[in-house]
């Protein structure tokens, strides 16, 4: 029996083992930057609230390190005054200092989801144009989908939700702008939706981490009879929330954004939520995509860029005993990274200039010389496609 797995605990009678770093290094799989919009700066952002019979307590991001505070706890800021937790609210999700300021969770989502979203239109408008060019081969497309992970279904499953009011806010805001108007892009209400598991009665409800229930397989199901169709542009869906890390079966290729609106998952889960999106592209033709300016899946985080990716390489490091140091990339803002995609992207081709006779010669005498060497060498062939 052969398993094909990153995530199994204990690998009995391994006969080949391909580690994420040797994937990584290989290019078998998408490179990964992580997008972080907390800074040292800023104060404290509330990150999420858990209630429950016996206490209230709330997860607090500042500087980009979370901390667990409950009524009475002391929040450390650096340069700024200590402040008292003086209240904890479950609905809003708000907590309040003794000197009258409040943090409010949405607040922390629009700062994430925003990001999310124009980091997505910003993929989509490079795709675009490396499509009209001919770049990604003749009559070639690719659709972008994003990956939304929610702390509670009722963020997103119910109208007035959080992080559905906020998507639609930020979606209809950003695809007005004039940047975005040659991707014709759907209507808002057509571009996102969510997959969670189900009561009897059909309502959307929460899963407990590693449940394995049939509520939460037939969510899966849901997502697995539209894997393929969310690949052409005649499914309008772009956007997808979720509340578990999904089924193992169902890392869909193009997904190139993943925002962790969660706060306090384990590094396992956060693992499992990061593979979803590092399969390497579909093309409208089927085809895989090698380049490596396309192949970079893009993680919005609420934590800092140093806590995240350490989190990321000690798990993956834990696991395959390898050091994956230094492979995670530190991700601007979409706009400050727009100018030097511009330039990867000309909008007028150059035009190539160059003699046939002469390339054709060129490239028998290169290949009389290949073949010419001994059998069990091995060269590196240069592609346009790999760095």
């Amino acid at each position: 029996m052969l398993r094909y797995s990153a995530t199994h605990r204990s690998a009995p009678n391994l006969v080949y083992r391909l580690t994420p770093v040797d994937a990584y290094d290989l290019r078998l799989v998408k490179r990964i930057g992580v997008l972080s919009v907390s800074a040292a700066d800023q104060g404290p952002r509330l990150m999420s609230v858990n209630a429950t019979s016996r206490s209230v307590t709330a997860r607090v991001s500042v500087g980009g390190t979370v901390q667990e505070v409950r009524t009475g706890s002391v929040v450390v800021s650096p340069g700024r005054p200590d402040r008292v937790v003086a209240e904890i609210g479950a609905v809003p999700e708000v907590l309040r200092f003794s000197d009258g300021t409040m943090l409010d969770l949405e607040d922390t989502y629009r700062l994430q989801i925003h990001a999310a979203v124009e980091t997505h239109l910003e993929k989509e408008l490079q795709l675009h144009a490396l499509a009209a060019r001919g770049t990604l081969g003749e009559g070639a497309w690719l659709k972008p989908l994003t990956l939304f992970f929610v702390d509670r279904v009722a963020h997103y499953a119910p109208a007035d939700g959080v992080a559905r009011r906020l998507f639609e806010a930020a979606f209809t805001d950003l695809a007005a702008q004039p940047r975005y108007a040659d991707l014709d892009l759907p209507a808002t209400a057509d571009v996102h939706d969510g997959y969670f598991a189900t009561t009897a009665r059909g309502v959307p409800k929460d899963v407990r981490a590693g449940a394995a229930g049939k509520e939460e397989t037939a969510a899966f199901e849901r997502i697995m009879r539209s894997k393929e169709r969310l690949l052409t542009f005649a499914e309008p869906l772009r956007f997808i929330f979720s509340h578990s890390a999904l089924s193992e079966g169902w890392d869909n290729p193009n997904v190139f954004t993943i925002c962790h609106l969660q706060s306090g998952s384990s590094e396992l889960r956060r693992r499992q939520q990061v593979g979803r999106g590092l399969r390497l592209p579909v093309l409208t033709d089927g085809t895989r995509c090698h380049l490596p300016e396309v192949n970079i899946l893009t993680v919005v985080a609420g934590e800092s860029f140093s806590v995240f990716a350490a989190g990321l390489q000690r798990d993956i490091e834990k696991e395959t005993g390898v050091s994956f140091s230094g492979r995670i990339e530190r991700f601007a803002k979409p706009r400050e990274a727009a100018p030097a995609v511009a330039q990867k992207i000309p909008s007028t081709p150059k035009p190539f200039a160059f003699d046939t006779d002469d390339l054709i010669d060129a490239a028998v005498v290169r290949i009389e010389a290949v073949l010419a060497e001994p059998a069990t060498s091995m060269r590196r062939v240069n592609s346009p496609c790999w760095s």
